[in-house]
């Protein structure tokens, strides 16, 4: 059964994350970056989760948390079985995933890190490869693991891209290093590349670009 998010009426941005979940076949817990529209993550992802598999929510903004704690309170009410694995946290979505408690079995599928600034600012002011690099070694990951990223690219654009240059490098080579095979699970739209570029009408460009990375 497919489900249609709505994401604020981003026809575009709706269309690229059906894409992406399409590329997931196995069960999991979900990880990522919500902003206030949670209910639409959790509608749409809802049905890859395992009975206790986590989903968990990381803001840094203290006025969408609030209302990010609101909406989880609604979700708790409408679906008391499967919602109380719901888990969002104030801070930023690395930290919010070290304070995981270790578990029997690797407890997540999928990472969600749809950011609203440029791997440019990601990069320089809040140590991103850094924090990457931590998550490729955390022992927390299900293999196949999916990472789904999204950058702005408002002013990060001239001869030198930054986001190319992560997506199409930085990222894959921080997993291999880690162990990780890489394979492209878009191949078949995108070839060769990870990025896929996109833009809402009368909206700033941006970019997304989804792995999966597999071990032995």
């Amino acid at each position: 059964m497919t489900v249609n998010i709505d994401f604020a009426n981003k026809t575009v941005k709706r269309h690229l994350e059906d894409e992406n979940r399409k590329c997931v076949k196995e069960t999991g817990g979900w990880f990522g970056l919500t902003g206030i529209l949670v209910e639409e993550h959790w509608n749409a992802w809802r049905n890859m989760l395992k009975s206790r598999s986590p989903f968990v929510i990381g803001e840094i903004d203290e006025d969408s948390f609030k209302e990010i704690k609101h909406r989880v309170s609604g979700l708790t009410y409408h679906d008391p079985k499967r919602a109380c694995n719901i888990w969002a946290q104030f801070g930023d979505i690395f930290d919010c995933l070290s304070r995981v408690e270790p578990a029997e079995v690797n407890l997540f599928r999928y990472g969600h890190l749809d950011f609203c600034r440029t791997s440019k600012v990601l990069v320089r002011e809040h140590k991103l490869i850094e924090k990457l690099s931590w998550l490729s070694r955390w022992n927390n990951l299900k293999s196949p693991f999916y990472l789904d990223v999204t950058f702005s690219v408002r002013g990060d654009g001239g001869e030198y891209r930054m986001y190319t240059c992560m997506m199409e490098s930085m990222i894959p080579t921080i997993f291999n290093n880690a162990g990780w095979g890489i394979i492209n699970p878009k191949r078949h739209l995108l070839g060769q590349r990870f990025i896929n570029e996109y833009r809402e009408p009368r909206q700033n460009p941006m970019v997304n670009a989804i792995y999966k990375f597999v071990k032995e």
